[in-house]
C-alpha cells in the first residue's frame, strides 16, 4: 500500500498535463548539467608599461628601454617577435593637486602589449621571467579556444543526453516510456573566465585564489551547460 502510494505521488509529480481532455498530451520535465574543465589552446598575456619623467623625451626613453628587455624576455624564452602585438605610444601631462590648483609635474609614458603564446608551460617560464621587472604590469591573461562554438556545442549536447537518461529513468520509474520532445531550453551556460595577475603585490589570483608567482599558475577553462527538457511521456 505503501509503495503504490510513493508511485501516485510521483506519478502526479510527472505530469505536467494530466487534464480530463485525453488529447493534452502527459509530460515530463526534468534538467540536465554538464561541466568541464578544458585546456585552452591559447594564452594571450596583456601587459602595459608605463614610465614617468620630468621631461617628455625622457618617459619615452625609459619605456623603450623598459621595451627593449622585454623583447629581451621574449627572445630567451626562445618565442619569435612575432608573438607580440604593440600598441601606440601614448603620452600625457603629470599633474598633481596643490591647494585646489593643478601642476604639472611631468610626463607619462604609457604602452600596452599582448603576446600570444601556444602552451601552458612557456607561458608560465615566461612570467616567471620578467616577474623581477617592476615597470611592467601583467593585467590578465585570457585563455582562448580554437574552436569554441564547437567546444560548446559539444558540452551542451552532453548536459542534453543527462537530460534525456534522467527522463527515461523516472518515466521506467512509473511503467512509462518517453516520447518525442516537446520543449528544450538552455539557461545560465558559463563562459570561459578571464585570470587577473597583479605584479605590484607579487602575486596572482586565478578564481580568487592567490598564488605565488613562484608557483604554477592556474590557466584552465571551467565551461558549464544546464538543459532544461521536456519530453511526451507514453504509457
Amino acid at each position: 500500500m505503501k509503495k503504490s502510494f510513493i508511485l501516485f505521488a510521483l506519478f502526479s509529480l510527472l505530469l505536467t498535463a494530466c487534464g480530463t481532455d485525453s488529447e493534452v498530451p502527459k509530460t515530463i520535465k526534468v534538467s540536465g548539467s554538464h561541466k568541464e574543465t578544458i585546456t585552452p589552446d591559447l594564452y594571450k598575456c596583456h601587459l602595459f608599461i608605463k614610465q614617468n619623467a620630468v621631461e617628455k623625451e625622457t618617459a619615452i626613453k625609459n619605456l623603450e628601454q623598459t621595451r627593449t628587455e622585454l623583447y629581451q624576455i621574449v627572445k630567451n624564452a626562445k618565442l619569435p617577435d612575432s608573438l607580440i602585438k604593440a600598441n601606440s605610444i601614448s603620452v600625457r601631462k603629470q599633474q598633481k593637486w596643490e591647494n585646489g590648483v593643478s601642476q604639472d609635474i611631468g610626463f607619462i609614458a604609457e604602452q600596452s602589449f599582448v603576446i600570444s603564446i601556444s602552451e601552458k608551460q612557456k607561458t608560465s617560464d615566461f612570467i616567471k621571467a620578467f616577474a623581477s621587472l617592476n615597470d611592467i604590469e601583467l593585467r590578465y591573461i585570457e585563455p582562448l579556444l580554437s574552436n569554441p562554438e564547437k567546444t560548446k556545442n559539444e558540452i551542451s549536447a552532453k548536459a542534453l543526453d543527462l537530460a534525456m537518461k534522467k527522463a527515461e529513468s523516472l518515466a521506467e520509474s512509473i511503467n512509462a516510456k518517453i516520447g518525442k520532445p516537446i520543449q528544450i531550453s538552455e539557461e545560465n551556460f558559463q563562459e570561459p573566465r578571464f585570470h587577473s595577475f597583479s605584479l605590484a603585490k607579487n602575486s596572482v589570483t586565478a578564481y580568487g585564489r592567490e598564488q605565488s608567482l613562484g608557483d604554477d599558475f592556474s590557466t584552465s577553462i571551467e565551461m558549464e551547460s544546464t538543459i532544461f527538457l521536456t519530453v511526451e511521456l507514453k504509457f
